[in-house]
C-alpha cells in the first residue's frame, strides 16, 4: 500500500506481482472518501490532510496515527468509501484502489 504522489515509485511497484493498493495523492484521500466523493481537483498531500482535519472527529489527526474514534468511523463508513472510489478511474487526480481490497474482504467474510 503506497501513496501515489511519487510517480516513479508507482511505476516500479507496477512491476511487482500482486495487487497494487495506491492512493493518489495520499492515504488521506481514502479517509476523505468515507465522508464524501473526492473532487477531481489536483490536491497536495498537505491539502488532503487539511480537508480531513475539517471533518468531524478528525481535527486532531496526525499522519499515521488514528484514534479509536477515527478507526471506528473508517470501519463503519468503509462501504461509503468503496462507492465513492469505485466509480473513479485509476488515473484520476484523486483516487484510491483500497476499495478493491475492501471488496475482497467483504466477499470473503460473507
Amino acid at each position: 500500500m503506497y501513496d501515489a504522489d511519487l510517480p516513479e515509485i508507482v511505476e516500479n511497484l507496477k512491476q511487482c506481482d500482486g495487487i497494487l493498493l495506491i492512493s493518489n495523492p495520499c492515504i488521506e484521500i481514502w479517509f476523505i472518501a468515507h465522508y464524501k466523493k473526492p473532487s477531481e481537483a489536483e490536491l497536495s498531500s498537505q491539502n488532503c490532510v487539511r480537508m480531513l482535519k475539517g471533518l468531524p472527529n478528525w481535527d486532531n489527526y496526525k499522519k499515521s496515527i488514528l484514534t479509536s474514534v477515527q478507526e471506528s468511523q473508517l470501519w463503519n463508513k468503509r462501504m461509503v468509501a468503496v462507492a465513492n472510489m469505485e466509480q473513479k478511474e485509476a488515473n484520476s487526480k484523486t483516487y484510491s484502489s483500497i476499495f478493491e481490497f475492501i471488496k475482497i474482504l467483504e466477499k470473503e467474510s460473507s
